[in-house]
Parts: structure tokens; sequence; C-alpha cells
């Protein structure tokens, strides 16, 4: 799996993959003419978010492609819920639009069983910056609601 995504990397980036060094031209290669799917106007990867598109990327395509489930009123109520408290204006506001894995952590805490939150720090510089803030404070935000242990990968 591993070898394949670095070949799809190579392919859309034109060069090798090199862990903390973002790519000299992250924009795809693709043939934007009349022949061009609309799937290939969209390209967002850590250093680049680009599109044709006059209505903006399309946020229900990008769901799809990294395999992510939408955050939709019934997640949002659910949390709410099971926690008692208002969910994280992150949320509420759409700043979050997808998931993995939710509904099984509220499963786990609405079945209190035992689990912890994992999260780090993603490879778009050798030292963390202000964009590392927005994951880690909706983390902090999970650890208080859920009173769980919490795992910082730096």
């Amino acid at each position: 799996m591993l070898v394949s995504l670095k070949m799809s990397y190579k392919a859309a980036a034109g060069e090798d993959y090199k862990a903390d060094c973002p790519p000299g031209n992250p924009a795809p290669t693709s043939n934007h003419g009349p022949d061009a799917t609309e799937a290939e106007e969209d390209f967002v990867d850590p250093w680049t978010v680009q599109t044709s598109s006059a209505k903006g990327i399309d946020y229900d395509k990008l769901i799809v492609r990294f395999g992510s489930s939408k955050i939709d009123k019934e997640l949002i109520n659910r949390i709410e819920r099971a926690t008692g408290q208002r969910p994280h204006h992150f949320l509420r506001r759409g700043i979050f639009f997808s998931h993995r894995d939710m509904n099984q952590v509220l499963d786990a805490y609405e079945n209190k069983k035992p689990f912890y939150l994992y999260t780090g720090r993603g490879p778009s510089s050798e030292a963390m910056h202000v964009g590392h803030l927005i994951p880690f404070i909706f983390t902090k935000w999970l650890q208080d609601v859920f009173n769980v242990p919490l795992v910082i990968q730096m």
C-alpha cells in the first residue's frame, strides 16, 4: 500500500516523496481541456488547494477521495446527547466537515468502554507552527468532554 501511495504521489507531484519536504511543483499535471474530468479539477494535498471550478472545492468529492465520512447534523446531535455538552464550535460552524471513526468513539463512550484519543503533528515543517493548533484545540476539547487519555505523536 505504501509503495502504491508513493507511486501516486510521484505521478501527481512529478518527483519522489521525501518526508518533511513539499514538492517543488505540487500542482497536478492534468488535462484541463474538454476531456478533463471534474475529479481532476480539484487538487488538495498538504501544501496546495487548487480548483478550476468557479464554485470552489467540492468537499463531498474530497470526503469520498480521502475515505472519510461527512459530519452531519445527526452526528453533531449525537455528540451533544452523549457528552451532555454543546458541540465544539468547529463542528457547529462546519470548520471540520468530515471524520473517521467518530461513531466508534461514540459507541465506546456510550457503552462505557475504555478508549483513548491519538493524534499527531503532520510533516508540513520541521517545527510546530500555528497551523498545528487547530486540530490540537479540537482534540483537547474531545479529551475534556470524554474524560479520556490523549496521546500526541511528535
